[in-house]
Order: structure tokens, then sequence, then C-alpha cells
């Protein structure tokens, strides 16, 4: 049987270290979680305005290159450009909306959550 050293116990089996290794990354996973959903609005609203931000330059700069460039390989580019600042604004921007609206439904079950422990006392 082979052994690993662990922070629970001097040695443990190697399953037995695989089962709390894994557990241990599900906990992480789980708080991670928790403390993204968790943080305060201003920091999703800070993403959702960089978001904003990013597909706001994006659609000048298509703007511009229809307008101001003639029909061209550099025109392309441009446009290319400007989509990709454009999609990834959308993205930053959507990812940040949702992030708010789960942030209010946790908060929401929280609250409803501490509510029937008190009421069950």
């Amino acid at each position: 049987m082979v052994y690993h050293r662990h922070s629970c116990s001097p040695y443990v089996s190697a399953s037995c270290h695989a089962a709390s290794c894994h557990a241990d990354r599900t906990m992480n996973w789980k708080q991670a979680l928790k403390a993204h959903y968790s943080a305060p609005l201003d920091v999703s609203f800070r993403q959702f305005r960089l978001g904003l931000s990013l597909f706001f330059c994006g659609m000048v700069i298509l703007y511009g290159a229809n307008q101001l460039l003639q029909p061209s390989l550099q025109q392309e580019l441009m446009v290319l450009l400007a989509l990709l600042v454009g999609g990834l604004g959308f993205l930053l921007a959507m990812m940040a909306q949702l992030r708010m609206v789960i942030s209010r439904l946790w908060h929401f079950f929280a609250r409803d959550h501490l509510n029937e422990d008190e009421t069950k006392r």
C-alpha cells in the first residue's frame, strides 16, 4: 500500500488521500463560486462598464472603417478588429450582467434561508 503525507494525519493511504483531495477541491470550487457571486455589485458593475465601453469602441471603429476607408484589405482588417473588440466587450458585459442577476438571486435565497432558520427557533 502506498502512503502519502497528508495535513490531517501523518500518513494516509492513497485512496483516502484521493478522496480527501477531491473533497477539498469540491469545497474550494464551491467557496470560489460563493465568493464570486457574493461580491459587491460595484465589482460586477465595473466589469459591465468595461464591457460596455469595449463594445462601444468596437462599434465606433466599425462605423469609422466603413465610412472612412475605401474597400480594401485594410478596411477588412479594421472591421475584423472592430468585431473582435466589440465581441469581447459584449461577452464581458453579458457575463457581468449574469453575475449581477445570479448574485441578486443568491442574496434573495440566502436571506430567505436565514429567515426560515430564525422562525424555527
